[in-house]
């Protein structure tokens, strides 16, 4: 790779404060602008919204665009995985949740979920969190 130099003209104030933050980054200041620099145009690349198409390849792009969608397996994987986790964490109680099949084993903690827990919580008496199976019945709770 060929090095080339750029030269940028920056006032007092500017090399001042650049010097100070590369000197946290323990760089010397050209590394740090090059560094920086480069960062912000990659990220100025990745938001860029408009995508120039040659002509030529224009008919290419709309057969694959009105084509099939190919499956990702490791991005369903990842939604999967994603939804999972959001099943497994502790939310408050929905009236719409079916508190009917609850049971921890403790009957009169039983009843008093399947029977009261809403009408408490909806009432701001008890708080109550569920975690839900993939069914989205309640299947463990706290207050």
């Amino acid at each position: 790779m060929v090095a080339s130099v750029l030269s940028v003209h920056i006032n007092d104030e500017e090399r001042a404060l650049l010097e100070a933050a590369a000197g946290r980054e323990r760089i010397d200041l050209g590394d740090f602008i090059r560094h920086q620099a480069l960062e912000a145009a990659e990220i100025q690349m990745m938001q860029r919204r408009v995508v120039r198409i040659p002509a030529k390849d224009w008919a290419k792009f709309e057969a694959w665009a009105d084509g099939p969608s190919n499956k990702i397996a490791a991005l369903e994987h990842l939604v999967e995985a994603s939804l999972e986790r959001e099943r497994m964490l502790p939310r408050a109680l929905a009236q719409s949740d079916d508190r009917n099949g609850f049971d921890c084993g403790r009957p009169s903690l039983d009843v008093w979920f399947r029977h009261h827990a809403w009408a408490e919580q909806a009432a701001g008496v008890s708080r109550v969190h569920v975690i839900c199976d993939g069914q989205m019945r309640s299947s463990a709770m706290s207050h």
